[in-house]
C-alpha cells in the first residue's frame, strides 16, 4: 500500500517539478511522458510478477490498471492547477473544466498505453513511450489550435 501511495504522490507532485525544466527545454510532450514513464516503471516494479494480472492483490490500489489510471488523473489535476494562473490571466475560466477532462483522458491514456506496452518487455516499453510522446504532441497541437482560435 505504501508504494502505491508513493506512486500516486509522485504523479500528483511531478508537474510542479517539471515546470522549471519545461522553461529550459520547451517540449512538454517529451518531458512529461518521460516522467510518467518512470512512474510506470515504478508501478511495474511494485507489482512484480503479478503485473500481468490486472486485478492482482487486495484492495483497489493494488490493481495496476487502477493505479496507473488514477496516476494519470492526478497528474492532469496537478498540471491543471498549475496552469490555473495562465487561465486566470487570459480570463477564460470556462476552459478549466474542459481542459481538466481532456488532459485527464490524455495523461491517463498515455500512461495506460505505456503500461500495457511495457508489460511486453523493453522494446514494448520503448514503443509505448514513443506512442505516448506522439499522442501528447498531437494533443498539444490540437489544443493550441483551439486556444488560438478562441482568442481571435
Amino acid at each position: 500500500m505504501m508504494s502505491s501511495l508513493f506512486i500516486l504522490l509522485a504523479s500528483l507532485a511531478s508537474p510542479l517539478f517539471i515546470l522549471p525544466v519545461e522553461r529550459i527545454f520547451p517540449h512538454p510532450h517529451i518531458i512529461e511522458e518521460l516522467v510518467k514513464f518512470s512512474i510506470i516503471l515504478c508501478a511495474i516494479h511494485k507489482s512484480g510478477p503479478e503485473v500481468s494480472k490486472i486485478t492482482s492483490g487486495p484492495g483497489v490500489l493494488h490493481r495496476p490498471f487502477v493505479l496507473v489510471t488514477l496516476s494519470g488523473v492526478l497528474f492532469a489535476l496537478s498540471e491543471s492547477v498549475l496552469y490555473l494562473t495562465n487561465i486566470a490571466t487570459a480570463g477564460i475560466f470556462t476552459s478549466l473544466l474542459p481542459r481538466l477532462l481532456a488532459t485527464g483522458f490524455l495523461h491517463s491514456g498515455t500512461m495506460l498505453i505505456m503500461f500495457f506496452c511495457a508489460k511486453k518487455g523493453i522494446f514494448g516499453a520503448l514503443f509505448g513511450l514513443l506512442i505516448a510522446v506522439f499522442a501528447h504532441y498531437a494533443y498539444n497541437q490540437w489544443a493550441a489550435g483551439i486556444v488560438f482560435s478562441t482568442l481571435k
